[in-house]
């Protein structure tokens, strides 16, 4: 197999159609880890299929191939058509650059790129890889802890693991400020992370009025047996699971009926916006 090889068009289109630095780098280091188990005549096809699907491969069956035909290339050309010569279609294939736009992940990838912190550079690899079902289990989560700060003011948490264990997520709205705020999370995934036997673990801390990022962490070190962390994460009370009512994302609720956040007030006089 060939070594990766970009021709300069090829980079031309890549960096107008990913012109966020994450999501530049993102399908760089894809296609640099995937290269070998990836075939097109056209690098464009394989970044049309990255703009569609999210390109993305199981990291423990390396034997997987795929095999990409140039006809895949064809939402990627209509969208070049329209960006420079001002043909009537959509200058963005549908995909990971639209399904997302304007919701908390894409605010905390905005966020993560206007912070000069490494740490957070490398989460918004990391949230740049995982899976859609995932991503709608993020926005659902972070919306339902403002909902619930707002109600009792109080510190509220969404973790979730990802990677076979290998990595996780922890996810913080507080009240807290400065170090006080900061010392309390990376704790926190401290914790979660010995308590999963995770080597990598990432925080978040966001604002719990609108929901961006204040500030993160990253712990990356091999997990090890703790006599000292086994009390402690014992000790630890492990938070309910964030229960998402369908009603919220299904059927419309009546103003008269309990409000779906579960404040146990009528849908008017909680959560409704006129």
């Amino acid at each position: 197999m060939p070594p990766l090889v970009m021709d300069v068009f090829s980079l031309d289109v890549m960096t107008e159609m990913l012109d966020s630095p994450l999501h530049f780098m993102n399908y760089i280091n894809k296609r640099v880890l995937y290269h070998e188990r990836i075939f097109a005549e056209r690098e464009l096809t394989i970044l049309s299929y990255h703009l569609t699907h999210n390109l993305w491969l199981e990291d423990d069956d390396e034997s997987s191939h795929i095999s990409l035909s140039d006809d895949l290339a064809v939402d990627l050309d209509i969208a070049m058509l329209a960006r420079r010569d001002n043909a009537p279609a959509s200058d963005t294939p549908k995909g990971i650059l639209t399904e997302y736009k304007n919701t908390f992940f894409d605010f905390i990838i905005k966020d993560i790129e206007r912070m000069e912190n490494p740490s957070t550079i490398e989460l918004g690899f990391f949230l740049l890889s995982i899976s859609g079902d995932t991503i709608d289990y993020l926005n659902n989560g972070i919306q339902k802890l403002l909902t619930l700060h707002s109600h009792d003011n109080k510190h509220h948490d969404l973790s979730i693991i990802l990677s076979n264990n290998q990595a996780g997520l922890t996810i913080h709205c507080n009240p807290y400020k400065g170090s006080d705020a900061a010392a309390f999370l990376e704790k926190h995934c401290e914790i979660k992370k010995y308590q999963s036997k995770s080597n990598l673990w990432f925080g978040l801390s966001i604002n719990p009025n609108n929901g961006k990022v204040r500030f993160g962490c990253n712990l990356n070190y091999q997990w090890q047996s703790s006599e000292q962390m086994e009390i402690i994460a014992k000790s630890f009370l492990s938070p309910k699971s964030i229960e998402f009512n369908k009603n919220i994302y299904g059927k419309k609720i009546g103003r008269n009926e309990k409000c779906p956040c579960g404040s146990g007030k009528k849908y008017k006089k909680c959560c409704l916006v006129d």
